[in-house]
């Protein structure tokens, strides 16, 4: 892939007039808090891209489940989870603070082990695991509060490609919750970019990883989003999943994943039986992590989502070579 000029601007520019989801008109969680997720929505060529990785995915399952059926005896679910071979992700964090307080963001050691908890538990069916490597801590008062975004990455970053890197301020930009970069197609020579025009040039390698507020960490204060469920939603984007309600309404492609239900808009606090596509199969999927409900209503990843997030992270992220920092 070679990343067009538009393209490195959009991302680079990203926290200053974010492409997420608007919020206005949803309905609010306890205290009037609303999950509000910042990851930039998905280039045309990225939609072509994935949507072939997703039947591709899909194919792949429908041949498990038929040699499965003519086996007899052999659930389709366990058939699913078997064939997804384990993962460990490497995980660097970083936590952004105006000082050395916990009120100043500086968050205890023992709740980011409760967050990578978290999403070891959310990810166990899908086969991947999470393995802290080294938590840093950095004061300064712009990155505390998600800006200077190029400075915050270019400096911090940890790893290669197939590793994850967190980065916790104390809050976010246009309220907020998180947000991550789908994985793309990199090579030695496409991921470092020289600065293009009108923008600032700062590479997709580094760009790569989740910004997450330190209020939605387990233990959190930002209730109903207090429970570590962000920094799973946002890891989903990093696998390559889009939202479940995705574009175009009732009628367009949704996430692009054919078990998750088409959905017209997000869904917020937790309302069982809602159905914004009563001619289209299924209720909307409103326990599913890559959804808007509140985080105790957030509880699943659909079969197909697991085997896409494998088949995403062998693509994109295990092809890349060479490309450390």
């Amino acid at each position: 892939m070679i990343f067009s000029k538009l393209a490195l601007s959009a991302a680079a520019a990203m926290m200053a007039s974010s492409t997420g989801v608007s919020a206005k008109g949803s309905e609010p969680g306890a205290g009037g808090n609303i999950r509000n997720c910042g990851t930039p929505q998905m280039t045309p060529e990225q939609v072509h891209n994935y949507n072939t990785l997703a039947m591709q995915s899909m194919n792949k399952l429908n041949y498990l489940k038929a040699n499965a059926q003519k086996s007899g005896g052999v659930s389709t679910q366990k058939v699913e989870i078997e064939d997804l071979q384990e993962k460990e992700i490497k995980v660097y964090v970083h936590v952004l603070a105006n000082g050395t307080k916990v009120e100043d963001g500086y968050l205890e050691e023992s709740q980011i082990h409760e967050q990578i908890s978290v999403l070891n538990a959310d990810f166990a069916s899908a086969k991947f695991s999470f393995h802290l490597q080294n938590i840093s801590y950095s004061i300064n008062s712009s990155w505390a509060v998600g800006e200077d975004e190029e400075g915050f990455k270019s400096h911090l970053r940890k790893g290669e490609y197939t590793d994850l890197n967190l980065y916790f301020p104390i809050t976010l930009p246009e309220s907020l919750l998180g947000y991550a970069y789908f994985p793309l197609f990199l090579s030695q020579d496409q991921a470092f970019n020289s600065p293009t025009e009108g923008g600032s040039g700062l590479d997709m390698f580094t760009l790569d990883g989740v910004v997450i507020r330190s209020d939605t960490l387990p233990f959190g204060k930002y209730a109903p989003f207090n429970l570590g469920r962000t920094a799973t939603h946002e890891v989903g984007h990093w696998f390559g999943l889009d939202h479940t309600f995705g574009s175009g309404g009732c009628e367009g492609k949704g996430d692009m994943i054919s078990d998750t239900p088409v959905e017209a808009s997000p869904a917020y606090g937790c309302q069982v039986g809602r159905d914004t596509c009563p001619n289209q199969p299924g209720e909307d999927p409103i326990h599913n992590f890559m959804d808007y409900s509140d985080d105790a209503c957030l509880t699943e990843f659909s079969p197909l989502q697991k085997a896409y997030m494998h088949s995403a992270y062998e693509t994109y992220r295990q092809n890349v070579y060479g490309i450390k920092k």
